[in-house]
């Protein structure tokens, strides 16, 4: 069985500032952050700022903005029920395989639910100590 890749909560101008990279041989795709991390899978918590289901019911998805800056999160099929009771403003937690279509870099989502605030601020907290400082 295939190890899933762990996610890892970044900053969306992690995601957005990296680059996005495909391995000819094993085709496997990935960004490397401002940071220099190889990511996979990623951990974001922002507000939502735009919200798209199509009329056929296959595919949408959801603006995330986390101050640093916005990322789309689509989703596909039976992942849609994850964004079907999310409204814009509401602040969520999203966790997803970083792709790369037609140029642009977004997140594939895997999981979305609204954020307890109480406990964001908390982890906020906690975080403050390990923020890594770009070279």
């Amino acid at each position: 069985m295939k190890k899933r890749a762990v996610a890892k909560r970044v900053r969306i101008s992690d995601i957005t500032g990296g680059i996005f990279k495909t391995d000819e041989e094993s085709n496997r795709q990935y960004l490397i952050t401002p940071f220099n991390e190889e990511v996979i899978r990623v951990n974001i918590v922002g507000i939502v700022l735009e919200k798209f289901i199509s009329e056929m019911q296959n595919y949408g998805f959801i603006i995330v903005n986390d101050v640093s800056d916005s990322i789309r999160v689509k989703f596909f099929h039976d992942d849609l029920d994850f964004i079907k009771d999310i409204e814009i403003g509401d602040i969520v937690t999203v966790v997803g395989k970083v792709k790369e279509y037609n140029g642009e870099i977004y997140i594939n989502g895997e999981l979305c639910r609204k954020v307890d605030l109480g406990l964001e601020i908390k982890r906020k907290n906690r975080k403050n100590f390990k923020i890594k400082k770009r070279s």
